[in-house]
């Protein structure tokens, strides 16, 4: 039984019910929709765009690939080689801006790692991304994210009919909901999206520290609805990385990582010390309503407690 768009009684009608109207699903199942509950929804739709490096099973397997795709490219084409999903935690060799450069003098080059938390540059790309001294090419955390939003930069328009081609797709899957985590706050973009009728998928858009402010001025609080959206767009949480990853090595643990030949710290990156993460929680104590934060208060009961291993 479905009433209200809740599954709300699971049994077998024989031919007797109350119900307005049977469909017969001819042995299909019914089940609620699928969310996904942290998305960077403009990455994911930019993806078809971008050369997939998720197979490559070393730095050179990797600078093959870009070497193949670039043998493809139009001559004198200014927009950089953008690589994504490469996973070199466990590779035999280390990424190094001269395997790129071997491949890929002219053009700018820059492969995403599939956590988003390192980017792989060849001078090309260095130079344009202010890096030019950089020993090995291999961003990590704050500078790599910083490179791989600008490469990512493209037109409003553009971007837009990526993410109405990938929410049509993921809706075809079972997906109605996703809670977009993308950098630094993404409200305004699907505000766009949906007023121009790309309508497949429900939003909660997360806020990060940078944008905090301007969430706080506008009122919102997780949950609420953007207006003029029929619902389907919400403020979604705030979203704070406190320490890196671990195919980047930069996740912080208790046990050294093997030495990455470079000058991260063995153990990984506090991205946000203590002391600054329990500040933001304390502006976002929880309101009653479940998984939503209220506006902040001046005195705020704090939702992070320090304590002594």
């Amino acid at each position: 039984m479905v009433a209200g768009g809740r599954v709300t009684g699971v049994g077998v009608v024989d031919g007797h019910t109350d119900a307005d109207e049977v469909v017969d699903l001819e042995g299909r199942y019914l089940l609620p929709g699928l969310w996904d509950r942290h998305v960077h929804f403009d990455q994911w739709a930019q993806v078809s765009a971008r050369l997939d490096l998720s197979g490559a099973a070393s730095a050179a397997a990797a600078a093959r690939l870009v070497a193949a795709s670039v043998a493809t490219r139009p001559p004198h084409a200014d927009a950089p080689v953008v690589g994504y999903g490469f996973r070199d935690a466990l590779w035999p060799d280390a990424p190094h801006r001269a395997l790129l450069d071997a491949v890929c003098a002219a053009a700018p080059a820059v492969l995403i790692s599939a956590d988003l938390h390192s980017a792989w540059l060849n001078t090309a790309a260095l130079r344009r991304y202010g890096h030019a001294d950089h020993e090995t090419g291999l961003l990590r955390e704050d500078a790599a994210m910083l490179v791989i939003t600008a490469a990512g930069q493209v037109a409003a328009d553009v971007v837009d009919s990526w993410c109405r081609e990938a929410t049509r797709a993921a809706a075809a899957r079972g997906v109605v909901g996703i809670v977009d985590m993308e950098k630094p706050w993404s409200l305004e973009a699907w505000r766009r999206r949906i007023a121009a009728g790309d309508r497949s998928l429900r939003v909660a858009s997360a806020v990060w520290p940078e944008r905090l402010d301007d969430a706080i001025a506008q009122r919102l609080h997780s949950g609420d609805v953007a207006a003029g959206t029929d619902g389907l767009l919400t403020a979604g949480p705030l979203k704070v990385i406190i320490d890196g990853s671990l195919n980047t090595r930069t996740a912080y643990c208790a046990d050294a990582y093997t030495a990455s030949g470079d000058s991260i710290d063995e153990h990984g990156v506090l991205l946000v010390p203590l002391e600054e993460l329990c500040a933001l929680m304390r502006r976002f104590p929880r309101s009653s309503r479940p998984g939503s934060l209220r506006i902040p208060a001046a005195h705020g009961a704090p939702l992070c407690r320090a304590r002594s291993s």
